[in-house]
């Protein structure tokens, strides 16, 4: 799943002992790799026993890394996260897409599931036609002749 830019993205771990309970633990750091490759630790909650929160507001479009440890029990995961960015390129809208579906405009439920769709067919249709089909700036430059 992606987020937009700009969204609290809710990122959770959970730490188990060696029977696989939860269990309270020490040290828990969430440390968040940003796309332009810096990275931030945001400050953790601890909602219940064993479960631990970070409420991460996204700041940067693209990729993002999450790695979670913990001293006590000593423990490591790792996943990623996508962030939209604030403008995307899409071929055609989610308004167009729920249209060609059928689907009222006012449900919402299925949204980011056609979004994803949306995001993957478009990244496939400019791979295969070798250009860009969305309107956007591009500067392309050419050597003087002299």
């Amino acid at each position: 799943m992606a987020w937009d830019l700009g969204d609290t993205v809710p990122l959770t771990a959970e730490i188990v002992d060696a029977n696989g309970d939860l269990t309270a633990a020490s040290g828990v750091v969430c440390t968040i790799g940003l796309p332009d490759g810096t990275t931030v630790t945001p400050s953790v909650s601890n909602p219940s026993t064993g479960r631990y929160t970070v409420d991460f507001v996204a700041t940067q479009a693209g990729r993002h890394t999450e790695r979670w440890t913990s001293t006590s029990p000593a423990t490591a995961r790792s996943d990623v996260f996508d962030v939209r960015d604030a403008t995307p390129a899409y071929i055609v809208s989610l308004a167009d897409t729920k249209q060609h579906l059928n689907m009222a405009a006012s449900r919402t439920t299925d949204d980011e599931e056609l979004r994803g769709w949306i995001e993957t067919a478009t990244e496939v249709v400019e791979d295969l036609s070798g250009q860009t089909i969305v309107r956007r700036t591009i500067v392309e430059r050419k050597p003087m002749r002299g």
